[in-house]
């Protein structure tokens, strides 16, 4: 009987840490398949980990909006509308610290944290396979004007990164 109710409790313990990780992600995932897919101007950065490989940091122009925000402070959210314009590009046109209600139909909103004085979205790092590695970083070293990436947005604000262009 004490052995049926550990295996029991040692089962559910384990169902409980399986969930706590599936769920780690489900912003990311809820993006991914529900989000509206917008293209964001970006300006690469090449690092390497030893841990993770090679990998591109990318610096989003909305990353550092001149509009300004009632409270920069590293850590807090920050809310940025962003529109698209004519060139198919999203571009961002105000910055709010909480969650906007109301937004016209050709906008949408990326939740971020400040980070010094930039924001963050977490779709900042974009891992890169060993074998696409060197086409990638010179495509996006020589046509650094038209560097693209594609991200989806889902309702919230929450962002996942698909593709480089």
């Amino acid at each position: 009987m004490i052995r049926k109710v550990s295996l029991s409790l040692f089962a559910f313990g384990l169902f409980v840490q399986c969930a706590i990780i599936a769920l780690v992600p489900i912003n990311k995932y809820g993006a991914l398949l529900w989000g509206k897919t917008v293209i964001l101007k970006i300006a690469p950065v090449d690092p390497y980990s030893l841990l993770s490989g090679y990998y591109a940091t990318l610096s989003y122009e909305i990353s550092r909006s001149k509009i300004p925000s009632p409270s920069q402070k590293e850590g807090l959210p920050v809310y940025v509308i962003i529109e698209e314009d004519l060139d198919g590009v999203w571009h961002s046109i105000s910055v709010k610290d909480t969650a906007p209600d109301n937004l016209a139909s050709n906008q949408l909103v990326l939740k971020g944290k400040w980070h010094w004085s930039s924001i963050v979205f977490g779709i900042e790092e974009f891992f890169i396979p060993e074998q696409l590695r060197q086409k990638i970083n010179k495509k996006l070293r020589t046509q650094t004007k038209e560097a693209r990436a594609e991200v989806k947005v889902d309702n919230k604000g929450n962002a996942a990164l698909v593709a480089l262009h």
